[in-house]
């Protein structure tokens, strides 16, 4: 009898998550100015409760040798519960990219100084 139950609730919980629906929104795509470096915004509605909005900075560093791709480096820069459109993306030089925030500093659940060569530093505006 109690594994029954167990059973049922597995297959309603189950059920009730494969009902939900997650919208994954590429944001901006910003390129280096000497093109070492991309990073890319994109949000999602798939937090913890499923109705809560998240975006993310992520930067790649592709890998090439001899005129040939080996592979592309990706790092995920910062990550919180901001919109999308709160999150931009700036290049102060080749090697210094700037992320914009328009929302409290504590919006960000984390964020990554440094990458490698690449400085990262953050604004914020609320």
């Amino acid at each position: 009898m109690r594994l029954a139950m167990v059973a049922a609730l597995l297959a309603f919980v189950f059920s009730c998550i494969s009902c939900a629906s997650c919208d994954l929104v590429e944001g901006g795509r910003f390129e280096s100015r000497a093109g070492e470096f991309t990073v890319l915004t994109n949000g999602s509605t798939c937090g913890p409760f499923l109705s809560e909005y998240g975006s993310f900075a992520r930067v790649e560093k592709p890998h090439d040798v001899g005129g040939h791709h080996i592979w592309t480096s990706k790092k995920t820069l910062a990550g919180g519960k901001v919109t999308l459109d709160r999150l931009s993306i700036k290049w102060a030089s080749n090697k210094h990219v700037i992320v914009n925030c328009r929302y409290s500093n504590d919006a960000l659940d984390f964020k990554v100084n440094q990458w490698g060569d690449l400085m990262v530093t953050y604004t914020f505006e609320e």
